[in-house]
């Protein structure tokens, strides 16, 4: 076997990618030499280096973890869907190979982030102030706070996981989290420096928060099982154990989450303003449609929150990076967002004057440059993952019009694309009297 010098995931590394790469530098030396010291590498999520294949690449030494479509991944390659794979992320994968899944102490992180990226799942809890100090907003901020730095976000999020399942063995234990975190957060405050450009309302939600640890500590975070392990007191005891029961260390570790769910807080309050100021709505049946152009990717969240958006359609102006998606739970639940993916693909075939793959156009994966998820939520062009994409050169508001058209009768599909439509359903037809 040739030793492994390079591990490969996609930028902006997502907690997939990061459990991916944690779990093979802790338990992969055995059957993968050389991976425990292995340097980072980042790809976009469409491509490998080289065009080459994940095999190819680890027989040069470069193990492809969470991208690629290999024995570690589980996103489609182009429009190939590997069924088997379906309800499975990267991180149970190699969990499963390295036999960490039958580890206590990891098997539950291993779950969570299954769950998470199959199903989008983050807490249970329906308390805000609980998902405020959980790790999927401590990754959205890091996001942030290494923007355009994958190495730094990758390095961040693995010295958080790491301490969970330190956690998770010593969690019986009798400790005062109240006493270590407010210690803590205190003399955070006092070192940092607010940011002059944000409001002070903007860190409205953290300091609820906070008043929750101080006087009714058991409320600050969630008592659900499923929610605990994955929280900021986690993060905290995991350290000091971790760490021998130095706070310093411990400290540092709870400064990086502390950064990140600022920085997150900023951009919150931030989405809210650009929110209701820009987004364009359109309630049809039950539903709620909304659309916005803007730099601020939180808005999204803004939408559902603030506009009980149940299909969300976004568009990135500094890059072109476009976002369909749908709430899983609602008037929507049952919606064929395959469909909506078809005449939105079909509309992009005329726009870049293109012949239409009809048989191909409902299909998961990556279709005429849209990459529908294989949850059947999201239908993306571009994405912090994969920024070699061309924007789409379909507007904002013409992807809005087809969303109405396939929510309702009521409204036309763009005339524009009348006649190409017009093709596509004859196509359908035929298939169906082939049945």
């Amino acid at each position: 076997m040739t030793p492994i010098h390079t591990i490969l995931t996609h930028e902006s590394p997502d907690l997939d990618a990061i459990m991916s790469v944690l779990l093979m530098r802790k338990f992969g030396e055995d059957k993968f030499p050389g991976v425990s010291e292995a340097k980072f590498q980042f790809a976009s999520a469409n491509s490998l280096p080289g065009g080459k294949t994940p095999k190819e690449l680890e027989a040069e030494g470069i193990l492809a973890l969470d991208i690629g479509g290999g024995r570690f991944d589980t996103h489609p390659v182009g429009n190939a869907v590997d069924k088997n794979k379906r309800e499975r992320s990267a991180t149970d994968l190699i969990a499963e190979e390295l036999a960490v899944i039958y580890d206590e102490r990891w098997a539950p992180l291993v779950e969570y982030t299954r769950l998470q990226d199959t199903q989008g799942h983050s807490l249970l809890s329906k308390e805000f102030i609980h998902h405020l100090v959980s790790i999927h907003t401590i990754l959205l901020g890091l996001e942030l706070v290494h923007r355009n730095d994958s190495e730094g976000k990758l390095i961040a999020g693995m010295k958080i996981l790491e301490n969970i399942p330190i956690y998770l063995e010593n969690k019986d234990k009798n400790f005062n989290f109240q006493e270590l975190l407010t210690h803590l957060i205190d003399r955070y405050m006092l070192e940092s420096e607010p940011n002059p450009e944000v409001p002070p309302q903007a860190y409205d939600n953290f300091n609820k928060w906070y008043q929750k640890l101080q006087f009714k500590p058991k409320e600050a975070f969630s008592s659900i099982q499923m929610d605990d392990f994955v929280s900021l007191k986690a993060i905290a005891i995991g350290a000091f154990y971790n760490y021998n029961k130095d706070r310093e260390s411990v400290f540092q570790i709870v400064k990086i989450c502390l950064d990140a769910i600022l920085r997150r807080e900023e951009q919150w309050h931030l989405a809210l303003k650009d929110f209701l100021e820009n987004a364009e709505s359109k309630r049809i049946d039950k539903a709620v449609v909304t659309h916005i152009s803007s730099p601020n990717g939180m808005v999204i969240k803004a939408a559902r929150y603030k506009g009980r958006g149940d299909l969300i359609l976004y568009r990135d102006p500094s890059n072109g990076a476009t976002s369909i998606l749908r709430r899983q739970k609602g008037p929507l639940s049952r919606f064929p967002l395959k469909e909506l993916a078809a005449k939105v693909r079909l509309v992009e075939c005329v726009e870049n004057d293109e012949t239409p793959e009809y048989d191909l156009l409902e299909g998961e994966g990556t279709i005429h440059g849209w990459f529908l998820h294989q949850s059947g939520n999201l239908l993306i062009k571009g994405s912090p993952k994969a920024r070699d994409f061309e924007p789409s050169k379909i507007p904002l508001e013409v992807i809005a019009k087809i969303a109405y058209y396939q929510l309702s009768e009521e409204f036309a599909f763009p005339s524009k694309y009348g006649l190409a439509y017009l093709e596509y359903q004859k196509y359908l037809l035929q298939q169906k009297f082939k049945r």
